[in-house]
């Protein structure tokens, strides 16, 4: 199988998943987790991922193995996300991942789990 960018959104300890608001009137934002998926998983060195624009240190780097290079985010919105995958031989594989969820998200609020401040909330 050959490399690709998969992502899930993250649910809490009680299965519900987690979305909070980072300001008072501010947008749901959701928790994702961004991870990459393949055979030769051993043999990848370290991943960057490049997220929108919007996003404050937006150059992502993950030395890591563990959970299969993940990086979590919060994120309100879905944008591209440009992947560069360093092998340990050297090599560069790039990759480009659309980051949709929405069609992820249940419609029965039940489902959830708000993070935010409890003053954020509610609005």
């Amino acid at each position: 199988m050959k490399l690709k960018v998969a992502h899930e959104v993250v649910r809490g300890k009680h299965g519900k998943i987690k979305f909070r608001k980072f300001r008072k009137g501010g947008y749901d934002h959701y928790y994702i987790r961004l991870y990459l998926k393949g055979d030769n998983l051993a043999d990848v060195s370290h991943v960057e991922y490049e997220l929108h624009p919007t996003f404050s240190n937006r150059i992502r780097t993950v030395n890591s193995p563990a959970e299969d290079f993940s990086l979590y985010i919060w994120t309100w919105g879905e944008f591209d996300v440009a992947v560069s995958v360093y092998m340990k031989d050297g090599e560069k594989i790039q990759l480009n991942h659309s980051l949709e969820y929405s069609n992820m998200l249940p419609a029965n609020e039940n489902e959830y789990v708000d993070e935010s401040p409890e003053s954020y909330r509610g609005e």
